[in-house]
């Protein structure tokens, strides 16, 4: 199973006096949906969200009779794992800047593990899935680690 990835921009004009924009990109695997918020006059009002957020999180057991599943759950889940990690919080990188005619394109982002060492080049021993923060829908391939490892007593079958 693999894990997803959430990124939610804010965008702003250059000088954060207006909200205009809110895009929230879902990314598993090789699919990605992008949510796209733009009513105009609806979130210029929700300006001051962008110097006042937080995070918070929830998880909850609904229980076999529910509404959230369309009706009733036919199996109890004992085993549900809930892990989030590479929370990346940043201002200030999604501005629309009109007078900005750069092509940057930002920090890399390290993500998860790549499916395989051979989509990184060169002798690496830890490849991850990586973005750059003005191109998350990108995704590259970072060497993380370039230790080289030897193997002593290798078992025959």
């Amino acid at each position: 199973m693999y894990s997803y990835h959430v990124t939610t921009e804010f965008w702003s004009t250059a000088d954060a006096s207006e909200l205009y924009s809110i895009v929230t990109i879902l990314t598993q695997g090789d699919a990605t949906v992008v949510l796209e918020q733009e009513c105009d006059g609806h979130l210029a009002p929700m300006t001051w969200l962008m110097s006042n957020m937080s995070l918070g999180v929830s998880n909850y057991d609904v229980g076999l009779n529910n509404d959230i599943s369309g009706g009733e759950c036919y199996n109890s889940c004992t085993d549900a794992e809930f892990k989030i990690s590479n929370i990346v919080w940043s201002s200030g990188n999604a501005v629309d800047d009109e007078d900005d005619e750069s092509d940057e394109p930002g920090e890399l982002i390290v993500d998860g593990v790549a499916q395989s060492l051979d989509q990184c080049e060169g002798e690496c021993s830890e490849c991850h899935e990586a973005h750059y923060a003005n191109r998350p829908n990108e995704v590259v391939y970072e060497c993380v680690d370039t230790t080289q490892y030897k193997y002593g007593n290798i078992c025959t079958p």
